[in-house]
């Protein structure tokens, strides 16, 4: 096989999104291919054999600098392939169409409703960014959305041509294979949820349900992971809820933390208002928790109704804490969904055979553009 070059831009630390774009360029390593790892936000150089780790000069890669920067790596290493995430979409995607480089990958994880919420920027300004990144796909060979409902959004929003987008699912390491062994953990009697604080994500309505559906709990805790610009308005509304000694902000943790947390629990709350594919989903279902989440975007493509767990509508407490009773209140039910969940896991997310997947689509591309 000819040996091919890939620029991957994405995050480089504890995150599941990095871990799962290092699984990537490691695969891609593996199979003799040179990897150029691109990271934002902290400062990385390395040199481990075919997988060079480079850092952009800002900490969001949107500056003058980083275009020189990019242009410099482009010229020396000649890659085939260059794929993007989040902040490295726009000098990536440029810097690449200028530079004739076969194929432009964006990686699409958003939805572009959730950043309305809050947004005090005006309509004119919100459109203008969205012409300016329909300009950036434009000029990208592939798009990347990381379910159907991310697609439909990418197309309804961004006008891209469909025939140039694709549905690849987040996928995540087993991580009951570094967690305590399940027959060593005893749950208990906590709801998590995990996520920013924005308003997306719906925190609030989760704080209201379970104000109404722990009274008959008073033994069960909630816990919110995670922090955000909606932190201080959270503790005021605990505080109106009288939750102060059930319900807890547990701050930021790590990774191998958050899922320490969701292994031990009950049950995973996702309440978000809207959402692409979030990545507690198949966290909670990796570590056999049943998941409640609301039925927006592409979580349904992830939790199905009644068999891993429970999907209510967006931003009713109301349905939210009629199934957090149900769910408290059936150990045999909390269980069955628990193990549905983790075979649903393995059958769909788990990281090592999606990985091996996407690692033949990505030579398959460069091989058909040559």
């Amino acid at each position: 096989m000819s040996r091919y070059c890939f620029f991957i831009a994405a995050s480089w630390g504890d995150a599941a999104v990095a871990k799962h774009f290092k699984a990537l360029a490691n695969l891609l390593v593996h199979r003799g291919h040179l990897v150029v790892y691109l990271t934002h936000g902290q400062q990385v150089n390395l040199d481990e054999g075919h997988l060079h780790v480079r850092s952009f000069p800002s900490r969001r890669p949107t500056k003058p600098r980083d275009f020189m920067f990019l242009d410099r790596l482009i010229r020396t290493y000649r890659p085939d392939c260059m794929i993007a995430n989040f902040g490295a979409v726009n000098v990536m995607t440029i810097m690449g169409w200028l530079h004739k480089v076969p194929c432009r990958v964006d990686w699409y994880h958003s939805f572009s409703k959730a950043f309305e919420l809050g947004d005090e920027r005006s309509r004119w300004v919100r459109h203008a960014l969205i012409l300016r990144k329909r300009l950036v796909y434009g000029l990208a060979s592939h798009v990347v959305a990381v379910s159907q409902a991310t697609r439909d959004d990418l197309l309804s929003t961004y006008k891209i041509d469909m025939a140039k987008t694709h549905v690849i699912y987040n996928t995540l390491a087993d991580p009951l294979e570094h967690l305590k062994a399940p027959s060593a953990m005893r749950p208990e009697p906590v709801v998590v949820c995990a996520g920013g604080f924005h308003p997306w994500k719906g925190q609030d309505v989760l704080i209201r349900a379970f104000s109404k559906a722990g009274r008959s709990f008073p033994h069960v805790r909630l816990e919110l992971i995670g922090d955000g610009p909606q932190s201080s308005k959270y503790r005021q509304l605990i505080q109106e809820e009288a939750l102060e000694d059930r319900c807890f902000l547990a701050g930021r943790l790590s990774h191998y933390q958050v899922l320490q947390k969701m292994h031990k629990s009950w049950v995973v709350v996702v309440p978000s208002r809207y959402d692409s594919f979030p990545y507690v989903v198949i966290e909670a279902l990796a570590v056999g928790v049943p998941v409640i989440a609301s039925q927006v975007g592409g979580i349904p493509e992830a939790v199905r109704d009644g068999q891993d767990g429970f999907l209510v509508p967006p931003d009713d407490p109301q349905a939210l804490a009629d199934r957090l009773r149900l769910i408290l209140s059936d150990p045999a039910l909390r269980d069955q969904m628990g193990q549905n969940a983790r075979r649903h896991f393995l059958e769909c997310f788990e990281q090592r055979a999606n990985i091996v997947k996407q690692a033949d689509w990505f030579e398959a591309l460069v091989a058909s553009s040559k």
